[in-house]
């Protein structure tokens, strides 16, 4: 129970292990990357990566129990803010190579997530509840982020390339529409635990950042939040 009511100490574990992973990651792809632009399979620096991601996955399993007690709305408040500026930053600096349509609704659904996004931190400061539409336009916009990335993701050799920003896109999503259902909780929890994490170590190699960042943050502020949307 004491650690249910406590808003540092599994999301601060989380974060931890995801920083761990991150550092990992750098110093794998610095350090371990073959002529012809290859990583090296089953270095000792994979393995650690491997480590840290089954370790974050045993966190979220067993952080089960019921929904926190006390309200902690400033710091879900910011961490709202931070994904819908983490979507912001990293939108706007794609926005002169859009090549599909899928690319330009992308775009216009990441508008309305961090608007979405910003008024649900708000409603929180103002004591109120954010409304379901705020999490459900992030949804809709994260929905549409891993099918225009998708291709990309799949065309990277090597599990390492793509595993982790297409798993933490998928947290994101998932974390998202879960904001929307009050009864899922438990799942609102571990979803936000390990999202946090996979978000953190995709920071290594992915296009977007301040998106991940952003998010992965958001997730970890979240990710045990009580209150529920209208």
């Amino acid at each position: 129970m004491k650690l249910r009511n406590n808003p540092v100490v599994l999301p601060g574990l989380a974060l931890l292990l995801g920083l761990g992973a991150l550092g990992l990651r750098l110093a794998l792809y610095r350090l371990c990357v073959d002529e012809k632009g290859l990583l090296t399979p089953g270095h000792p620096l994979e393995i650690g990566i491997w480590i840290l991601t089954g370790a974050a996955a045993l966190l979220a399993a067993l952080s089960g129990g019921g929904p926190r007690e006390k309200r902690y709305p400033r710091m879900e408040a910011l961490g709202e803010l931070l994904a819908a500026a983490g979507i912001l930053f990293a939108l706007a600096e794609s926005i002169h190579s859009l090549v599909s349509v899928l690319e330009v609704i992308r775009l216009a659904l990441s508008a309305v997530a961090c608007v979405g996004l910003g008024w649900a931190a708000v409603s929180r400061l103002r004591g109120g509840r954010p409304h379901v539409l705020c999490y459900g336009a992030a949804c809709l916009f994260f929905a549409m982020n891993v099918v225009c990335c998708y291709r990309g993701w799949v065309s990277h050799p090597q599990l390492q390339d793509y595993l982790f920003p297409l798993l933490g896109a998928l947290a994101m999503m998932a974390f998202s529409y879960l904001r929307c259902v009050p009864e899922k909780y438990r799942s609102r929890r571990m979803v936000g635990l390990l999202g946090g994490f996979l978000c953190l170590a995709a920071l290594a190699k992915t296009q977007f950042v301040s998106m991940y960042l952003g998010c992965g943050l958001w997730m970890l502020t979240n990710a045990d939040a009580p209150g529920e949307p209208l």
